[in-house]
């Protein structure tokens, strides 16, 4: 490390330049480190000299350094400089048409809140309100009266508002791309398609639609559902197939299987006291529900109601999670099992065994592994421990015959209307889609197929490598097109662009049967249309219009006269939702249908013989894309994917061993220690080969090889063409999950492949921030108060969370500075010696000069309950216009997220790169965003003052102060501040250079556009701008950003509370974005002095103040004194103590070889030993005698 790092003191003393190895955070459930990253655990001097730097090296200059490339640069820029003096630029066409009369409730820059709903893959749906300025969506949040919602929502649903303000839906956009790539894409316009379809259509009315098929994503739209009804009337002999490239088929199967027909599981997890998850991720993985991560938050951990006595009176619920793939309920589980996927189905049949006792098919497997068979045994004698209270799920990976297992289980253990529902299945989702394209791919062969309209799917680009879906669609004379500009719309003959669901109307049913109506919240902002509208065009109908359609769909199913239809559809439409009851639109959900195993006999024989030798592959749907239909979303492509923290792409997942088994290199920084490579391999699976990156991933069991799907577009927008590796040529309708007998090995010649990896960036090394215990520890200690005093005989009181890290050995926090300097600074009221006054053992919040107490803002974070999902990274980025900057400038470290979500590993503290066996790793997520320190850091070095403190104990930002020296940055111990490197939310991303380079060859073309001047890149679309939350500035170059507490909320519930003569702003009031998305609630937020408000829950007193209160509470590097305003809940972990023995004493260490940070001074064991800054040896020992005052 250069001498230049090192403090001029330490080198006159002649100390290393090199700074001792930070102890790592342990658990003090498991004993177990904890570390970022591989990098981070072999702790390499050029990765450690990395992370320690303030900013990352070589943040301000080119990523190619060469003379050359710099060249180039310059070349392009003086070329497009020289562009800018040509004549015939265009001058903007502005158009202003005034209202002629002002629209009822519209309050310029006043939101006005619409319910709606959003279909999900599928089917189901996510109820939503739609927040509008004069007619402009701008945000979604969750509908408090939808049942799926209740006031929360997902981060799919946040992202969604890019969609609509997507500048590549514009027709003449996609028609210039098209020309590009020579392409034969082509829109068909409206007015185009429908005199095609008048005259095309009624042909089939002879052979009643012998030659006609349809090919549609399923949905589960009653509007729709009549529409088909009414096209099978006219032409009965058509063909209707229903096909989502990611479909559970196995738990469809599994289903019949179990009761005959159909049905999808409805879990109720807030009822479970043991929850077995074979492979099924309920929490981040695909067909994860909100209700199931509520339910998770709500069962997890119940503190207890008895004053005094919340520890010791704590529940919670215990999660057993095997699986191949680490996932984020693998991450919270009390005890995961790593095993490959196809060796998962010989642990369900032990605990099966075991649960269903003689009446349990003789032919299941049996675990072969030690562990396995313990892991299972334990398990399942959780499960009839809790009959009643328990539950056993299996995920998309294992077989039908697994499903049919754990509905039997279930059953047997009368979890059935309690833990665990179903609704049956009908119309398209109950189809098989790889039965549906099948049987079309046959009837294409058969040359049956004379007009195929294909829905909203994508099968060009996603559909099994052996139907050669593409070939076959070649030769079907007439292929009609209703959705995105992709693969599929580039092969058809017709394509029509498919509106948004914010733009559109039509309806839909959510997996329990409530019914929503789709409410549009604008114009189709380039001309297309919905669904419903274009099937009416197909059918010819005289009512074309989708309003009218779902009305009627509604007035049938209600069954009733106009007045009383025109009630309840203005109803319908003010909550989001049909009332309760309301007629035939609530389909009855609830079921317990009888479950028989007999017609799997031959499904669980055949399980037995399976063979899991060699290489297996999983083909996983990527949690932020899915099956590649919102590949084109920025937001999504840049959040850093939950688990491995890498956006921008989906390399291939591999374990350490494996890896070197094979012979591939583990090293991830072949160029330089800031940037991540990877090295390219080819995977070779039933001789078809696809060439990707791989990624060491810790946690991964040894022979098993993860794809991510959604990937690698041809056809689909700037953002995501050419993003990632398309995976799907090796995935065949047979191994659609999980596939064997794959070869792995390095592509000789292929440079490394540069991934924009997160989760060293930004770090905070070393520093006592993971805090987790088990559950007998929490209600052994979590109730005591610890009361000690310093070296310098200072008093100090410590709650059960800040006991457990440097606080206990650090000196109590006292300012050196006058109670009269300090007065600022203190937002609760203080004596005459500026000690706190406290009442009822409780600080107050100060008051102004009117006697008026100011609230305080705080925010508390639950690590029990937060699962990592990202909801509040991208509520948090569509609320305060966070810009995307790209795969190169997250590489740099340069990504914007105001809340980040950090994912550590945990594993024994092994020297090296080896992070070891998969059974070993445990992981932790954190969020952390700016904690509003009431004596922040960053204030005091900002030489412009743009970053002050307010009297509500906000940090807040003065943009047009800002002139970007940075020094706030270096100085925040937390690194939650952004800086704006670029132009990033003034200029398109990927926009080029407009007309002024239409001359420039692609050789002087940069790599990063951002080295481009910004005068002479193109603006961000008009369009584009619409998404932006008007109530919030846009920052442009120069200007450093982060988290504000949402300050706009809380400005307008101020104005709000004001107009009502209300004395301040209630608890609940308003919710900040991340609070008001989180699933689980983890995120709390209010007046942290507000004793008074009345709570649902009977309390008194804010939510966050009582959050604050409890012995969890704690803050993160509270030794420095910042005194932060959010604070963050201890982990608590409830392990079966046949699988490990729970830990009772957290404090005390020494049976896991080491004594370090988080001892007590309170238990009788030896004291930590620590150097104070003032103090020699001496004087500590006296000061801690008494004897200094």
């Amino acid at each position: 490390m250069s001498q230049l790092d090192q403090c001029p003191s330490s080198r006159k003393l002649g100390k290393p330049a090199e700074k001792p190895r930070a102890m790592r955070d342990r658990s003090f459930a498991t004993g177990k480190s904890y570390w970022r990253s591989l990098d981070d655990l072999a702790g390499s001097p050029e990765f450690r000299e990395f992370v320690q730097r303030e900013f990352p090296a070589y943040a301000s200059e080119l990523l190619d350094g060469t003379r050359r490339h710099f060249l180039r640069i310059m070349g392009a820029s003086l070329a497009l400089a020289g562009a800018a003096g040509l004549p015939g630029c265009r001058r903007p066409d502005h158009k202003i048409l005034a209202y002629h009369k002002d629209p009822e409730h519209v309050v310029p820059g006043e939101a006005l809140f619409f319910a709606t709903a959003m279909p999900l893959p599928g089917g189901g749906c996510e109820g939503l309100l739609a927040e509008t300025f004069e007619g402009r969506p701008t945000k979604v949040e969750g509908n408090p009266l939808h049942p799926v919602n209740l006031g929360k929502s997902s981060a799919l649903a946040q992202a969604s508002v890019l969609d609509l303000y997507d500048p590549d839906r514009d027709p003449e956009l996609i028609a210039e791309q098209a020309h590009r790539r020579d392409s034969s894409l082509r829109i068909t316009s409206w007015a185009d398609f429908q005199a095609f379809a008048a005259q095309h259509f009624p042909k089939f009315d002879a052979n009643e639609g012998a030659n006609l098929a349809f090919l549609v994503e399923k949905a589960t739209s009653p509007s729709r559902d009549e529409m088909r009804a009414r096209i099978q009337a006219r032409w009965g002999k058509c063909k209707w197939y229903a096909y989502e490239a990611v479909d559970d088929e196995n738990a469809l199967e599994g289903s019949k299987l179990a009761f005959g027909v159909p049905h999808r599981e409805l879990t109720r997890l807030e009822n479970a006291r043991v929850i077995v998850s074979l492979e099924r991720d309920f929490l981040g993985g695909e067909g994860c529900t909100l209700p199931e991560a509520r339910g998770f938050a709500a069962g997890r951990i119940r503190e207890g109601t008895s004053p005094g006595h919340e520890a010791a009176g704590t529940e919670m619920s215990r999660i057993y999670v095997a699986e191949a793939m680490l996932s984020l309920t693998g991450v919270t589980a009390d005890h995961r099992l790593p095993l490959k996927s196809s060796a998962i189905a010989a642990v369900a049949g032990a605990i099966a065994r075991k649960v269903l006792g003689g009446a349990a098919p003789a032919s299941l497997p049996e675990p072969t592994d030690d562990a396995a068979r313990k892991w299972a045994d334990a398990a399942a004698d959780d499960l009839l421990a809790n009959r009643g209270a328990s539950i056993i799920l299996a995920g998309p990976n294992q077989p039908a015959a697994i499903h049919a297992l754990c509905h039997a289980m279930n059953a047997a253990l009368g979890n059935v209307g309690k833990t665990v529902e179903y609704a049956p299945l009908t119309g398209d989702a109950a189809q098989s889609s790889v039965a549906s394209i099948r049987s079309l791919c046959a009837d294409i062969d058969a040359g049956s197929v004379d007009t195929l309209v294909v829905i909203g799917c994508n099968p060009v680009y996603s559909a099994p490598a052996d139907a050669d879906f593409p070939a076959r669609y070649a030769k079907v004379p007439h292929r009609v097109h209703l959705g995105a500009a992709d693969e599929t719309a580039e092969a058809s003959t017709h394509h029509v662009e498919r509106a948004h669901y914010l733009e559109s109307w039509s309806d839909v049913e959510s997996w329990d049967g409530v019914y929503s109506v789709v409410q549009p919240m604008i114009q189709p902002l380039f001309g297309a249309h919905g669904e419903l509208e274009f099937l009416a065009v197909i059918l010819g109908e005289g009512a074309q219009d989708a309003y009218e359609i779902v009305r009627r769909t509604f007035k049938t199913r209600l069954g009733a006269g106009d007045a009383e239809f025109e009630r309840a559809w203005k109803r319908t439409l003010h909550d989001g939702r049909a009332a309760p009851g309301a007629g035939s639109l609530r389909r009855t959900a609830r079921s317990a249908p009888a479950v028989s195993l007999a017609r799997a006999e031959d499904a669980f024989r055949t399980l037995a013989g399976a063979s899991d030798e060699g290489i297996e592959v999983i083909f996983a749907p990527c949690p932020k894309v899915f099956d590649g239909r919102w590949a084109n979303n920025g937001w999504l492509q840049e959040l850093p994917h939950q688990i491995t923290k890498v956006s921008w792409d989906n390399p291939a997942l591999i374990s350490h061993r494996t890896a070197e088994k094979l012979g591939l290199r583990t090293d991830r920084h072949p160029k330089t220690p800031q940037y991540n490579h990877a090295q390219v391999v080819t995977v070779t699976l039933a001789g078809r080969s696809v060439d990707v990156p791989v990624w060491i991933q810790p946690g991964l069991p040894d022979d098993v090889l993860v794809l991510t799907l959604g990937y690698g577009r041809r056809v689909s927008g700037r953002i995501g063409e050419g993003t990632g590796v398309d995976v799907y040529p090796l995935r065949t309708a047979d191994s659609l999950r999980v596939a064997h007998g794959a070869s792995i090995e390095a592509k000789r010649g292929a440079p490394p492949y540069l991934l924009a990896c997160v989760q060293d960036h930004q770090t905070m090394e070393g520093r006592g921030l993971l805090r987790e215990v088990d559950l007998a520890a929490w209600k052994k200690h979590g109730d005591t108060v610890y009361a000690s005093r310093d070296p310098y005989n200072r008093a100090k009181q410590l709650r059960f969370g800040a006991q457990l890290g440097m606080e206990s050995h650090t000196p109590a926090n006292v300012s050196l500075y006058p109670p009269a300097q300090m007065k600022p600074h203190v937002y609760v009221e203080v004596d005459e010696r500026g000690d706190p006054v406290l009442v009822n053992g409780r600080a107050q919040g100060r008051r102004n000069a009117q006697g008026r107490r100011e609230q305080q803002w705080g925010m508390t974070i639950d690590l029990t309950t937060c699962t990592g999902c990202a909801a509040c990274t991208i509520a948090c980025q569509a609320e305060n216009n966070i810009p995307i900057v790209g795969k190169m400038e997250v590489a740099k470290g340069r990504e914007m997220h105001w809340i980040r979500v950090d994912r550590y590993y945990g594993g024994p503290d092994a020297r090296g790169a080896d992070p070891g066996p998969a059974a070993d790793i445990e992981a932790f997520v954190q969020p952390v965003a700016c904690v509003h320190c009431e004596l922040a850091p960053c204030e005091v070095v900002c030489p412009v003052n743009a970053t002050s403190h307010g009297n509500e104990g906000l940090n807040e930002m003065v943009y047009n102060r800002c002139i970007g020296t940075r020094y706030c940055n270096n100085n925040c111990p937390y690194k939650v501040r952004r800086f704006n490197w670029f132009d990033y939310g003034t200029k398109a991303f990927k926009g080029g250079f407009g007309q002024l380079g239409e001359t420039i060859p692609d050789s002087l073309a940069p790599s990063n556009e951002h080295f481009i001047p910004p005068r002479l890149r193109e603006p961000l679309e008009e369009v584009a701008r619409m998404k932006y939350n008007p109530h919030v500035t846009v920052r442009s170059r120069g200007v450093m950003e982060k988290c504000t507490f949402c300050i706009q909320r809380i400005n307008t519930a101020r104005v709000e509370t004001k107009l009502r003569d209300l004395p301040f702003i209630p608890d609940g009031y308003f919710q900040t974005a991340c609070q008001q998305a989180c699933p689980t609630g983890a995120i709390i937020f209010g007046d942290i002095y507000d004793y008074e408000s009345e709570r649902p829950d009977g309390g008194k007193g804010s939510r966050v103040a009582a959050s604050r209160a409890s012995g969890r509470a704690y803050d993160l590097l509270s030794f420095l004194n910042t005194r932060p305003r959010t604070s963050h809940l201890v982990r608590v972990r409830n392990p079966n103590p046949r699988l490990r023995t729970p830990v009772e004493d957290p404090f005390h260490h020494d049976h896991h070889g080491d004594h370090h940070e988080g001892d007590s001074h309170e238990h009788g064991h030896e004291a930590h030993s620590m150097s104070l800054p003032i103090l020699d040896h001496r004087h500590a020992c006296a000061g801690a005698q008494g004897v200094m005052a």
